[in-house]
């Protein structure tokens, strides 16, 4: 296969999916990483796609508010270890708040439920995730529904809030700084 035709077939795979992994177009082009990441960066240098650890996408990572189906294909080993370690934490009679976000949902995956517990959420993948569990009771947020977080967001979410206690949070965010601290690309989110 003729570096033109790898180039093709990444452009064609960021098209139909919105990310790729250099390990994963390894495999498909039978050809080493070396390879792959010299492509990527030839058509990042075009302005055909953005690198990403482990990978690219063809959404600039810096202008645009990624959606969850993007994001939950991003880092996502790193985010269940997390949502594993996450979940230890919870204890029978718990009352939890789960903010919205990709590795929330990857901590929603992991609960394994030991007796009752109460979630208060934003995020309806969350919710859809502990659904299947009787002994959780989950508290669904209303108001304006952010598409691309699958989340509720505004007055009303804030609202709700202000009706419950909880004993955790679990909080997801886009970047961590520790001069700033947390940081999310939406205001609304936030």
């Amino acid at each position: 296969m003729t570096n033109v035709e790898r180039h093709q077939y990444i452009l064609k795979q960021l098209k139909e999916v919105g990310v790729v992994q250099v390990i994963d177009l390894c495999e498909e082009l039978g050809v080493s990483s070396v390879t792959i990441r010299k492509d990527l960066t030839l058509l990042e240098d075009s302005g055909l796609l953005f690198r990403t650890h482990g990978g690219a996408t063809q959404y600039n990572p810096y202008t645009t508010d990624r959606t969850v189906f993007e994001k939950e294909k991003l880092r996502s080993d790193d985010k269940s270890r997390i949502g594993k370690k996450a979940a230890e934490m919870i204890e029978e009679n718990d009352s939890i708040i789960i903010a919205s976000g990709t590795t929330m949902q990857s901590l929603a995956k992991q609960i394994v439920p030991k007796g009752n517990i109460t979630v208060v959420t934003s995020a309806l993948n969350v919710a859809m995730e502990l659904i299947k569990y009787p002994s959780v009771e989950i508290m669904q947020m209303g108001g304006t529904l952010r598409k691309t977080s699958t989340s509720v967001t505004g007055k009303y979410a804030e609202n709700i809030l202000q009706d419950f206690y909880c004993s955790k949070l679990f909080l997801g965010v886009d970047g961590i700084d520790l001069e700033y601290g947390v940081s999310t690309s939406s205001a609304q989110e936030a």
